[in-house]
Parts: C-alpha cells; sequence; structure tokens
C-alpha cells in the first residue's frame, strides 16, 4: 500500500512539472516569436533610412522606436534567450546604437555624402546583424517545435 501511495505521490510530482515546463516552453517560443516580430519591423525601418537621411533629410522617426523596441523587449526577455542568441542581439544593439547617435548628434554638422556613408554603413551593418539574430531565432524555434533536432547528426557520407 505505500508503494502505491509514492507511486502516486511520483506521478503527481511528475505531472506537476511536466504542466510547468510545458508553460514555460510556450511562453519562451511567444517570446522568440515577438522578437522575431521585432526583428521584421527593425529590418523594414532600416531599409527606410536611406530615404529618410537623403530624400526627406528627416529624423529617424521610423528607425528610433524600432531600436528602442528591440532593445526594451531584449532586456525584458534576455532570460529566456540562449547565450549564442544574447550574443547576437547585444551585437546587434551597438550597429544600431552607434549610427543613429552618430545621426542624431551631428545632423546639422553632416554634408549630403557624409549622410549617404552613414547610411551605407548602418544599412550594411545592420542588415548583417539582423540576419546573424533571424537565423539564430529561427533556428531556435525550430528546435523548440521539434523540427530540427537539438543536437543534429553527423553525415554518414563519406566525403
Amino acid at each position: 500500500k505505500e508503494i502505491a501511495i509514492l507511486k502516486s505521490n511520483l506521478i503527481i510530482e511528475s505531472k506537476k512539472h511536466e504542466v510547468s515546463y510545458s508553460r514555460l516552453h510556450q511562453k519562451r517560443a511567444e517570446i522568440i516569436e515577438g522578437l522575431h516580430q521585432r526583428l521584421m519591423e527593425l529590418e523594414d525601418a532600416v531599409s527606410a533610412f536611406e530615404f529618410q537621411i537623403l530624400v526627406l533629410g528627416k529624423p529617424l522617426d521610423k528607425q528610433l522606436p524600432a531600436a528602442h523596441n528591440i532593445m526594451e523587449y531584449f532586456r525584458n526577455n534576455k532570460i529566456y534567450f540562449s547565450p549564442e542568441l544574447s550574443v547576437a542581439i547585444l551585437d546587434l544593439i551597438c550597429a544600431i546604437r552607434s549610427p543613429i547617435d552618430e545621426y542624431e548628434y551631428t545632423n546639422l554638422d553632416l554634408s549630403e555624402e557624409q549622410k549617404a556613408e552613414l547610411f551605407k554603413r548602418t544599412k550594411n551593418e545592420t542588415s548583417k546583424k539582423v540576419l546573424a539574430v533571424e537565423t539564430i531565432v529561427e533556428s531556435e524555434f525550430r528546435r523548440m517545435l521539434g523540427v530540427i533536432s537539438e543536437h543534429p547528426q553527423q553525415s554518414t557520407h563519406p566525403t
């Protein structure tokens, strides 16, 4: 009889753990999905960077909110991200902040040529960093869904 009670208690504890883990897993999936959405917004904002600076000469009204959104989201949810993804996001944030600060603080002193150079540098750097973060996000999300394995198998084909 004691063994049956112990087994029952173990089953109950196991189910509690399973439910708790399942909720955390779902929350992490939702947070990764939210990060992916914010990356797409940032990518769109970076694409509009050239038009805003070179054609309109306007401040970065699309880039600043998108950049701030990524930074804030990361700060509030970084516990859910892998170390690899966290490093990639921090690299992206650095790539965003530097040219935005440069443009915002020196806007009046930049020639059209300097603005064009700033745009080119920003778009290239940020695009690379966004792609790096997107790749990791998509890979982690696929791993969570079980679409790709946690430990990819080695190729058995001879080289």
